[in-house]
């Protein structure tokens, strides 16, 4: 037996001597001290092989063979058929068009093949699948492999939801390889179009900073004046002194995702100016869960009283 070992580390413990001398060719004599956990381990390994001569051996021998059949065990396991499973993919949810009659977009989860019950598909409304947290609506099977959610009510900004199922949802020969997805809708989203100076129609002479705030969700009224400021970014004064801020005014369009600002009356400045417009973050939706995570800005130009009327080009 230990003929047979040393048969087996004799190549390695050439190897180990041919290394070393490579080694201190290079770098030269290194010295190193074991710490007295690794002497102690050592010295009580030699004193079992020197207890037990042939026993050792066989514990050595055993740990290779242990290490090949695990090896070997893993490939087997790992070449074995694996169970046929069914995947889902769910579709991410987009923002309700801004429309007269608002259509609540519906969750929609294709599956990677028919996954539905032949009795089901007729079904209107659906058992054992649900929402987490839950959404009023209905689910139905729009075919064996697109399963439908339409909410009552539009969704909320920026919400992450669980989509679980029950296995009594599926036939018996459909095996999903998971039952519970991930949802998400889209974040709470802001933009300032259409800012210029312009004169008022019902005030002939008289000009104001017009601009449309465009929301991804609708916005208590009030809300928006908090997060909206308007700054000279030269620091001329061009609102009249008996004007309060903020100085402007808001009128809500369609659901409220629509707002309209209507500057004070603007006194033009001796010196061209920029006026910009500012909607801070942390406005949040009418539904309380999306928050404007990023400030929005857009700017115009102030004329001065001498740049105001100007002829560029004559035809």
């Amino acid at each position: 037996m230990l003929n047979f070992l040393w048969l087996l580390i004799r190549p390695f413990a050439w190897l180990a001597r041919w290394l070393r001398k490579i080694f201190r060719t290079a770098f030269g004599q290194l010295s190193w001290s074991p710490p007295f956990w690794l002497k102690r381990t050592f010295a009580r390994l030699l004193l079992f092989r020197r207890g037990h001569p042939f026993l050792a051996p066989v514990i050595v021998l055993l740990a290779f063979v242990i290490a090949g059949g695990s090896v070997r065990g893993w490939r087997w396991y790992q070449s074995r058929p694996k169970p046929h499973t069914v995947s889902a993919q769910v579709a991410p949810i987009p923002v309700t068009p801004n429309e007269k009659e608002l259509k609540f977009p519906p969750l929609m989860i294709e599956f990677s093949e028919s996954a539905a019950r032949l009795e089901d598909l007729k079904n209107p409304i659906l058992q054992h699948v649900r929402l987490d947290p839950p959404v009023a609506g209905a689910w139905r099977w729009l075919n064996d492999r697109k399963l439908l959610f339409t909410p009552a009510q539009d969704w909320p900004a920026d919400k992450k939801f669980r989509v679980l199922f029950d296995p009594d949802l599926f036939p018996a020969q459909v095996r999903m390889d998971k039952l519970e997805y991930e949802a998400k809708t889209p974040p709470f989203t802001a933009e300032l179009k259409d800012v210029t100076l312009s004169e008022d129609a019902k005030e002939p002479g008289v000009q104001r900073v017009l601009a449309t705030v465009q929301l991804s969700h609708p916005v208590e009224p009030g809300q928006l004046e908090k997060f909206l400021t308007l700054n000279l970014l030269g620091g001329s004064n061009v609102f009249p002194p008996n004007d309060p801020a903020p100085h402007f005014s808001i009128t809500f369009g369609l659901h409220n995702r629509q707002a309209f600002v209507r500057s004070s009356p603007i006194v033009l400045p001796a010196e061209e100016d920029w006026m910009k417009l500012t909607l801070a973050s942390g406005l949040r939706t009418g539904q309380g869960d999306g928050e404007l995570h990023d400030p929005v800005e857009q700017k115009t130009q102030i004329p001065s009283k001498a740049t105001a009327f100007q002829i560029r080009s004559i035809d």
